[in-house]
């Protein structure tokens, strides 16, 4: 039973640290976009001429920043599904002069 307890333990923090990371992540994304967007926006005041440059390289960092936060959720996913515990297969920590002597 304190294997079963533990293994739901295991489960749970997993559960609840991938949530978190995946959140923090999004909102540090969407705050940097924001800033980004919004010095877009000053830069176009300041100087109209440059607005089809800042766009493109706007446009670039957008589509990047989206991809980053897209696909290291999968990442989480998986580090969630592959963990050794969950399949009943013990984490041990087995030094090289174990079994040795």
């Amino acid at each position: 039973m304190e294997k079963l307890q533990m293994l739901a333990m295991i489960q749970a923090y997993t559960g609840i640290g991938i949530g978190l990371m995946v959140g923090l992540g999004a909102l540090g994304a969407c705050v940097g976009v924001g800033i980004m967007c919004s010095r877009l926006l000053e830069g176009a005041a300041r100087q109209p001429e440059l607005i089809p440059q800042l766009q493109a390289k706007v446009f670039l960092l957008l589509g990047l920043i989206d991809r980053i936060v897209h696909h290291r959720p999968w990442h989480r996913i998986v580090l969630r599904f592959c963990q050794p515990a969950a399949h009943g297969r013990p984490v041990t920590h087995r030094s090289s002069r174990e079994g040795t002597s």
